[in-house]
């Protein structure tokens, strides 16, 4: 008898930004969601606190741009993105 056990599966997040287009000098919340246990998390290269899943950032220019959230739990990591543009 051969028994298959299937692998766990890793953890995922996603990344959205509110409001996903702003004027330059408004600011944009990043919600990082994790659909796994995690231990620590990052958005773009910012540690979040431990209870924490936002960051709230003023950008400093005009443009289309790409947020990139992180994660890490007992299961790997994982990574996922959001973009969003400023005028």
């Amino acid at each position: 008898i051969v028994t298959v056990t299937p692998p766990t599966p890793g953890p995922r997040c996603e990344l959205k930004a509110t409001p996903s287009f702003v004027t330059l000098g408004e600011k944009v919340t990043f919600t990082l969601t994790s659909y796994d246990e995690i231990a620590s998390a990052w958005i773009d290269g910012v540690p979040l606190p431990e209870a924490a899943n936002e960051l709230i950032v003023v950008p400093a220019a005009s443009g289309v741009f790409v947020a990139k959230g992180k994660i890490t739990g007992p299961s790997g990591s994982a990574s996922c993105s959001t973009r969003y543009a400023v005028k």
